[in-house]
C-alpha cells in the first residue's frame, strides 16, 4: 500500500519556481503572460504588432521562456502525481469510538 505524506506534498507544490516571478510583480513578464503566452495557450490568435514592445525587455522573453519551460516540467510532475493518487487503493482502518 501506497501513503502520500500530505505535508510533503503541500511543500512541494509551494515550493514549485513556475509562478514565482508572476507573483514578484514582474511587470514586464506579466504583460508577456497575459497578452501573449496565455492567448496562445488556450489557442487564441496573436497579432504581433498589438503588442506594446515598449511594457517588456528582451529579459522578459528569456524570463518567459524560463517559465515555459518550468511551467512544463512542472505539468509533467503534475500528471504523474495525479495518476499515482487516482491508482490509489482505499484502505479501511479500524476506528475506536468513545
Amino acid at each position: 500500500m501506497m501513503k502520500v505524506n500530505v505535508t510533503k506534498l503541500m511543500e512541494a507544490i509551494s515550493e514549485a519556481e513556475a509562478y514565482r516571478a508572476l507573483e514578484e510583480g514582474n511587470a514586464g513578464l506579466s504583460y508577456l503572460y497575459d497578452s501573449l503566452y496565455n492567448p496562445i495557450s488556450n489557442g487564441e490568435p496573436v497579432r504581433l504588432h498589438d503588442l506594446d514592445y515598449d511594457r517588456f525587455s528582451l529579459e522578459n522573453v528569456s524570463e518567459l521562456e524560463d517559465y515555459y519551460d518550468t511551467n512544463s516540467l512542472n505539468q509533467w510532475k503534475a500528471s504523474n502525481i495525479s495518476r499515482e493518487l487516482r491508482s490509489l487503493q482505499p484502505a479501511a482502518l479500524k476506528v475506536d469510538f468513545l
